[in-house]
């Protein structure tokens, strides 16, 4: 499908976009049908659609991207400021200790074995900043942030969120190369993904789910079997 010509519909998606940041990809398709976009009709209209936006407003470094969640597999809708790769840069509206905090998180999920935490951790690291947070106001403070769509917060645990792994992957490829993975079937970058216990290889859950042979492994071809990774897993002493 081809990308359709740039004009007032996609203006005014644009422009839902930005006030959001980040939304599920089935709010976005809501969103088309209110504003009486009748050309969007499903997920693979929708990325038409949003790639003849890219191309309008890349000059502006600024990019949406379509992707979906590692630990839910629910597609969303992620606007990406591709300005500059500091990671607290774009956080609005948060204080420079918050900031640190979010970022002191962030790398120590991104960087540990098994790319998660315990929400309990991550309340703990606020008592390690130069001026300590609360575990009240980390609390609030982790409940934004999920809300805005950057970490995932189940189970008593914590996850990168979508609005993490599409913002901040630059930054990712550029200082953390010795944690970064490609998933062997869609080529982007994979965190929280399940690895083969043959080849080790990583692979997104959701798209193993749609691999046509999903009993073997596209890489090595032999019957797939998960590597199981330990929830006590701690992270990195990287900061």
């Amino acid at each position: 499908m081809e990308a359709t010509r740039y004009g007032l519909d996609h203006q005014r998606f644009l422009s839902y976009v930005i006030k959001e940041g980040c939304l599920q990809t089935s709010r976005a398709l809501e969103i088309c049908k209110n504003f009486d976009i009748d050309s969007i009709k499903n997920e693979k209209g929708l990325k038409c659609f949003i790639q003849t936006i890219n191309e309008r407003i890349g000059t502006y470094s600024m990019h949406i991207s379509v992707i979906n969640c590692e630990i839910t597999g629910i597609s969303y809708v992620v606007l990406n400021d591709m300005a500059n790769d500091d990671i607290s840069r774009m956080q609005k509206g948060f204080k420079p200790i918050e900031l640190k905090y979010f970022e002191m998180i962030v790398k120590k999920i991104f960087c540990s074995k098994s790319k998660q935490l315990l929400i309990n951790q991550c309340l703990n690291y606020s008592s390690t900043l130069p001026v300590k947070i609360s575990i009240t106001d980390a609390e609030v403070l982790l409940e934004k942030w999920k809300n805005l769509g950057y970490f995932v917060l189940n189970d008593d645990m914590v996850y990168l969120g979508v609005r993490c792994l599409s913002e901040f992957a630059p930054f990712f490829w550029k200082y953390c190369e010795n944690y970064v993975k490609r998933c062997e079937l869609c080529s982007e970058l994979v965190v929280k993904g399940r690895s083969c216990a043959s080849c080790k290889v990583t692979i997104h859950g959701y798209c193993l789910n749609n691999f046509s042979r999903q009993e073997k492994c596209p890489h090595c071809n032999n019957d797939w079997q998960d590597i199981e990774q330990s929830n006590e897993d701690t992270s990195s002493e990287e900061e």
